[in-house]
């Protein structure tokens, strides 16, 4: 249950649902034909999928186990994966009351990582990535758009973390990890005729606002300093021990395994365990055996990352996994000992009390797994940054006459239908109000802000190619 506990939570949620309702009444635009040629293509190219799955040993043993095979059941794929076949899992789900320690994961994911020893799987995980293109966004945006655009409705009452959601359809869900899905997607969302998409994004807001809630100083350092200190650049350093760095080539990737595969899901309450496959994924190192000759990416230093941590001890995945629970103490006992005792009084607290409040004004009460009790204060404020600068820029937008529009938001991203001759005005008028007026309106908030805005040619579609705008104070 969440609970608007102030005049001033309670103005936010007033004027937030004010200025998301407006964005919806506008809408975006939709390219209809290429949606229905997507349709098309994604529908004989799913049914040609899964025709090639059921002749796999897989999918027969699949059809021999279930009288009504259902190529999308998570728990008919369960069962066959680590009970029939009795695969090594690979993942965990979040736990839950019927799963206390999690249970074994088939999200896109673990798929992913499985497919790398079970040829049959990776049919499976292509299945799992074109199937919700069709039935989610594609299906989805054909149903809902009226003579061309799109109205999705903005909700701010409906989920525990404060975060706005959104519904018919869910555009705030829409792939962004996987580049042909993302592209397959974005390529939907169009500007108005002669005008041009503008995305702005709050850099690191959930990372940035955490360091003001817990006010951790290593992490403050990070946030205040990132030209000086790297928190991705760190761990990237740490996780697969590297003894130089350039963020280019592999080493820019493995920066990037590091930051999604293990310094977010950290955040978010994961544990090494969940950790090493996709670290390991990211550096194309295998879960199983010992690494050989040639292994991994191929590093600056002309070493192969395999043979790399081979010379520094660690010659399988067992080993690897050692030495990642190794980086997840000292990054929870030195690096960040100050967030984790935070962590630690924020249970406490909420058990002796029952809710918790927010520097925003809120109120959480009610059932929270420990997760949810430390990641909630956080996620919250975080969303109401962007949400409290989506009403500022609105209002401004109204009173200025403008003809560019706001048409959506994702958590941290707004999204504009931008009126060419008014591009330079409103990409000043976003970093006025995100990177400096916000910081007068709350005092609490005490690191820079900064904005990436990502502006598309006229008539472009949302997956082109952009130009990179960075905003700050």
């Amino acid at each position: 249950m969440i609970k608007a506990g102030t005049k001033d939570a309670q103005i936010l949620m007033l004027e937030g649902i004010q200025a998301l309702s407006r964005a919806s009444i506008q809408g975006m635009k939709i390219n209809v034909p290429y949606c229905k040629k997507q349709k098309i293509y994604l529908t004989k190219k799913i049914q040609k999928l899964k025709e090639e799955f059921a002749k796999t040993e897989t999918g027969k043993l699949w059809k021999k186990y279930y009288r009504t095979p259902n190529f999308n059941s998570d728990d008919q794929l369960r069962d066959i994966l680590f009970n029939k076949k009795k695969l090594k899992s690979v993942k965990k789900t979040k736990p839950s009351k019927t799963y206390p320690k999690g249970n074994d994961s088939v999200d896109k994911e673990a798929l992913t990582l499985l497919a790398k020893e079970e040829p049959d799987i990776k049919i499976l995980a292509e299945i799992n990535r074109f199937s919700p293109l069709l039935n989610t966004f594609i299906n989805g945006i054909l149903k809902e758009q009226v003579d061309g655009i799109l109205h999705p409705t903005f909700s701010l009452h409906t989920t525990k973390s404060f975060r706005s959601s959104s519904q018919n359809i869910n555009f705030q869900n829409q792939p962004n990890r996987d580049p042909l899905q993302k592209k397959i997607i974005r390529s939907c969302f169009i500007p108005s005729k002669g005008n041009q998409i503008i995305a702005a994004d709050f850099t690191g807001i959930e990372v940035g606002i955490s360091s003001c809630v817990h006010k951790d100083p290593k992490m403050l350092d990070y946030v205040r300093h990132p030209e000086k200190n790297n928190m991705h650049t760190d761990l990237a350093i740490q996780c697969y021990l590297l003894d130089q760095f350039e963020k280019s080539g592999s080493e820019k990737t493995l920066r990037k395994g590091a930051k999604n595969g293990f310094v977010y899901p950290q955040f978010y309450g994961d544990y090494y365990g969940n950790n090493v496959p996709v670290l390991s994924d990211w550096g194309n190192l295998p879960t199983k055996g010992s690494y050989k000759s040639k292994d991994g990416l191929k590093l600056m230093t002309g070493l192969y990352l395999g043979d790399h941590l081979k010379r520094k001890g660690i010659r399988n995945f067992n080993d690897f996994k050692d030495h990642i629970q190794d980086v997840e103490n000292d990054f929870w006992n030195k690096r960040f000992k100050v967030y984790k005792q935070w962590k630690e009084n924020n249970v406490k607290k909420y058990f002796k009390k029952g809710y918790l409040n927010t520097l925003t004004g809120f109120t959480v009460q009610g059932m929270m797994s420990k997760n949810g009790i430390n990641n909630y204060p956080i996620q919250g404020p975080a969303f109401h940054c962007l949400l409290k600068t989506f009403i500022e820029t609105d209002r401004r937008i109204i009173a200025k006459k403008m003809k560019s529009k706001l048409i959506g938001q994702i958590h941290d991203e707004l999204v504009f239908d931008a009126c060419p001759d008014e591009k330079d005005e409103l990409l000043d008028m976003v970093r006025r109000v995100a990177c400096i007026w916000l910081k007068k309106q709350w005092p609490w908030i005490i690191i820079p802000l900064e904005v990436e805005a990502n502006v598309f040619d006229i008539d472009a579609n949302w997956a082109q190619d952009s130009k990179v705008i960075k905003l700050a104070a």
